[in-house]
């Protein structure tokens, strides 16, 4: 599987011809810093492994889309897929925080293999 074709197409998507960023993301191979991640069913997260599914891998890995690679103290790495996404229900996420009121802020540290941090925080209704 050629996965620079998969990087050039996101680099494609994400960047402007002329950003100093574009070569950096169509050179990475993203794919082998995320083997394996956690992905949302419809009831739980379940663990994905990249090499045993290399086409869902490529996709995975070059779309312009968080991965979640840890839930609580379980990294996918270490996780075996008999080990539900922390048995949470969908819209429990980890880490999440009650505030008062009729819904939930949540907030996950991002950071991204070049090294960029960030905060991705999102509403959800109480249940």
């Amino acid at each position: 599987m050629d996965w620079s074709l998969h990087a050039r197409a996101l680099a494609d998507r994400v960047t402007r011809l002329a950003s100093r960023w574009r070569d950096a993301v169509a050179e990475t191979p993203r794919h082998l810093l995320v083997p394996r991640w956690w992905a949302p069913g419809p009831y739980d997260w379940t663990v994905q492994d990249g090499p045993a599914d290399p086409e869902r891998w490529m996709r995975a890995a070059y779309s312009d889309r968080t991965l979640v690679t840890q839930m609580g103290p379980l990294h996918a790495d270490h996780a075996d897929h008999a080990d539900p996404g922390g048995s949470r229900r969908m819209g429990d996420p980890p880490a999440a925080r009650p505030v008062e009121g009729h819904h939930r802020l949540v907030a996950l540290s991002l950071c991204m293999a070049a090294g960029a941090c960030g905060m991705l925080e999102w509403a959800m209704s109480s249940p």
